[in-house]
């Protein structure tokens, strides 16, 4: 695993333990190149985190701030590894993603983009989604946008409360899905 592009781009990192599927070089290049310059308009936020390759790549590509949410302390410490290796600096939050969201929004905090990469097939995503489209909605800065990866057969809904989401880019086995708050709420 590398990062793939931008001020870090080359630099080596280290995997997670066997049971973490990391997000391929070539799935994190694309997402990257779609969202292009708008991730250097704000800070990131990266769920279920692992290793730190999103977040990592999204710093290298000019993210103002990092803030990695990793449960598994065995993971999370190659993610602390990596950071230290590339003297990057992120918050990272050692709890569960539905611990860790309410937390972010009673402190105010509010995110350019959200990228998550959930367990394939799980429940959590479809919890994130509806969570980020109801009352976790101000998460997202505006404009506010989240990425999420799938297996590419997992179904997906086009909105989910406040979310509608705008873009689908299939990657050999994966899914990327961008959502952002509908325009007609985003006067609210």
């Amino acid at each position: 695993m590398r990062i793939v592009s931008g001020v870090l781009g080359g630099r080596k990192l280290l995997s997670p333990p066997a049971e973490v599927r990391p997000t391929q070089d070539r799935v994190r290049q694309i997402l990257f190149d779609i969202i292009g310059p708008t991730v250097a308009e704000g800070p990131l936020l990266d769920l279920y985190a692992g290793s730190g390759a999103m977040g990592l790549e999204g710093l290298s590509r000019g993210a103002t701030a990092l803030t990695a949410v990793e449960l598994a302390r065995p993971v999370r410490v190659v993610l602390e590894r990596n950071l230290a290796a590339l003297e990057a600096e992120a918050e990272v939050l050692g709890l569960a993603v539905h611990l860790a969201l309410p937390r972010l929004l009673r402190e105010g905090r509010a995110f350019r983009w959200i990228v998550a990469d959930p367990p394939y097939g799980g429940r959590e995503t479809v919890w994130l989604l509806g969570w980020l489209g109801g009352e976790g909605a101000a998460l997202l800065d505006r404009p506010g946008n989240l990425a999420v990866e799938t297996a590419r057969d997992e179904q997906m809904p086009d909105e989910s409360g406040r979310l509608r989401r705008y873009r689908v880019r299939e990657v050999g086995g994966t899914a990327l899905h961008f959502y952002a708050i509908r325009q007609e709420d985003e006067r609210r």
